[in-house]
């Protein structure tokens, strides 16, 4: 556990090497940033050597540094476990629920809103807009966001995809492609996840163009986007918000239909003409591109 983590830490340290009491201060300074690092990572913030912050971890107790990663990644969790967010929720009216839940993600968008650079919105339209190839990376619960934001670009006939997190082989098979006329979107919020940050990494050494959509200015996945967009989210009970992050994702989208214009028109036109001379969806289904009213 990360508390019995630091507890050890503080037990040996006096014990450890002046380099290795350098490792333990900025871990426990800054276990956020140090549990997304490489033990290269570690070695150029604290000055000591990489072969020194390995030893650190096996004089942790840990098998070698891996393990120890591992164990400083649960020093992410939220303040409150999950037991004590749905006992929280619990204690509220069901009326008062409802109201709450629903004002909260509203408030969340317009943070947002507030909190988002227009410069930067429109340099990441830009950005998507010359893209060769654009690989979207999101998992678990940003997986639906990834999923909608191709989704939508392919609808644009965008080349984009977005990229499957079920096995970390996987994910870099699928990259390994990249060059610098691409780019990807990293998607990233509390618990922040390793694979994204190691595919951004790898992303950076492929000279790729890298967006990231996450949540705070201390996101570790920000250390290599060219472009950050941030978006608010919040834990209610057992679930993380997304709603400002998937309203930010559609202005995105409608963004980049205007930049491409008639063009884009154009082509939408002839594929409603395909799906209709090929039956694709059914009579009753409405038109997407009438513009009569209902």
């Amino acid at each position: 556990m990360a508390r019995n983590l630091l507890i050890s830490l503080n037990k040996k340290y006096p014990s450890f090497s002046k380099g290795q009491k350098k490792i333990a201060d900025y871990v426990r300074e800054n276990p956020d940033e140090a549990a997304f690092l490489t033990a290269a990572g570690i070695s150029e913030k604290t000055g000591v050597s990489e072969s020194t912050v390995v030893r650190f971890a096996v004089a942790m107790g840990y098998k070698g540094f891996p393990e120890f990663q591992e164990a400083l990644s649960k020093m992410l969790r939220d303040k409150l476990s999950l037991k004590e967010q749905v006992a929280g929720s619990n204690n509220r009216g069901k009326t008062q629920l409802f109201a709450s839940v629903m004002s909260s993600d509203m408030s969340l968008v317009a943070d947002t809103v507030s909190g988002t650079d227009p410069v930067l919105f429109n340099a990441a339209v830009d950005m998507l807009c010359n893209a060769k190839r654009i690989y979207i990376i999101g998992i678990r619960q940003e997986a639906a966001l990834a999923a909608h934001l191709a989704f939508y670009l392919n609808l644009m006939f965008m080349d984009a995809r977005a990229v499957n997190t079920s096995h970390v082989g996987e994910l870099f098979e699928q990259l390994i492609s990249l060059d610098e006329n691409d780019v990807v979107v990293g998607i990233s919020f509390p618990r922040y996840s390793v694979r994204v940050l190691r595919a951004l990494e790898y992303a950076s050494t492929k000279k790729a163009g890298i967006i990231t959509i996450t949540d705070d200015a201390d996101s570790p996945v920000r250390m290599y986007s060219s472009v950050n967009l941030p978006a608010s989210s919040k834990t209610h009970s057992i679930l993380q918000s997304m709603t400002a992050p998937f309203s930010l994702i559609n202005a995105l989208v409608v963004a980049i239909s205007i930049k491409k214009g008639d063009k884009l028109m154009d082509s939408l036109k002839e594929l409603e003409d395909i799906w209709q001379d090929y039956q694709v969806y059914g009579p009753d289904m409405l038109d997407a591109f009438d513009d009569e009213p209902f």
